[in-house]
């Protein structure tokens, strides 16, 4: 009986141990990201954007949830893939709150690589500007570099911490670079910049931030936005009243205009006397020969 019961135990043991726990599905993660931070680019305030490869992503078939965190408020203009000839897809987003006064952004990608972009204004009006600027981790990645764009016409430019890796790139910008292997998700990278600018204007002219909504509320790219179907319908509305108006109006003016006669008492002719009868059609008095009523041209052979 006892032998019984340990082979029982031990079958069971081994029956559990070979049924292996069903796994929950890893985050993914990103190879290489470029964090670009650009102050006073086109705009009085701060541009943003992330790009890199997603770990592991060779084939467009499946698609790939990503999601990353902004400053709350930010304006987001951009959450899609990359293609290989440089193209941007065409994506929506969904935007949700997130601890530490971050929003989440969440999109699906069918390409390896990805890009997000962003304005948000941290900056003072004061000429003497400075403001901190933070990357969140969402996702794991093997590397993160961060640029930090030196404004142009801008003096006494100071990083915290400072970093020794510099660049220039053909338009005149310069680049503060930090490299950061192994970033884990909820890692914080993060820096001081401090600046002075007397002149008001951006580094380059530019229009202001297309700002795309939540795409929870919002169409895709190429969607219809319901105010222009109102305005599109109103007018149509009306090109059709005035259409209307204008016909009627023409047609009315085409009919011929039916005057009624006026009634009169047979004006006598001679004495006075109908030698001839009356005539049927409008009683007009008639002279013995006539053959046709005077006055409405009616042929007195049928009196």
């Amino acid at each position: 009986m006892l032998k019984c019961l340990i082979l029982s135990t031990l079958f069971t043991l081994v029956l559990l141990g070979s049924v292996s726990p069903a796994r929950a599905e890893e985050p993914p993660k990103i190879s290489m990201m470029d964090v670009s931070v650009w102050p006073e680019y086109d705009q009085p305030g701060v541009l943003v954007q992330y790009q890199g490869n997603v770990a592991g992503k060779a084939d467009k078939t499946s698609p790939v949830e990503l999601y990353f965190f902004v400053p709350k408020g930010a304006g987001v203009c951009a959450a899609c893939a990359v293609q290989a000839n440089g193209n941007h897809t065409s994506e929506t987003w969904k935007e949700s709150e997130a601890e530490g006064g971050l929003t989440k952004i969440t999109f699906n990608v069918s390409e390896p690589q990805f890009h997000v972009e962003y304005y948000y204004n941290p900056l003072p009006t004061a000429t003497d500007k400075k403001f901190s600027f933070a990357y969140t981790a969402a996702l794991p990645a093997d590397q993160v570099q961060v640029d930090i764009q030196h404004p142009l016409k801008a003096t006494n430019f100071a990083l915290t911490p400072d970093t020794p890796d510099l660049h220039k790139d053909n338009d005149g910008f310069t680049y503060h670079s930090y490299t950061f292997k192994q970033v884990a998700a909820g890692q914080k990278l993060a820096t001081d910049v401090a600046y002075t600018k007397t002149d008001p204007k951006p580094s380059v002219s530019g229009n202001p931030p297309a700002t795309t909504t939540n795409a929870a509320s919002t169409a895709s790219d190429g969607g219809i936005n319901p105010n222009q179907i109102i305005v599109l319908a109103t007018f149509v509305v009306m090109g059709g009243i005035i259409a209307y108006f204008v016909w009627e109006r023409k047609n009315r003016g085409a009919q011929p205009e039916y005057v009624r006669a006026e009634w009169h008492d047979a004006a006598p002719r001679g004495d006075g006397l109908a030698t001839g009868g009356y005539c049927t059609q409008c009683g007009n008095a008639l002279q013995a020969g006539d053959r046709f009523c005077a006055r409405c041209g009616h042929p007195a052979a049928e009196i």
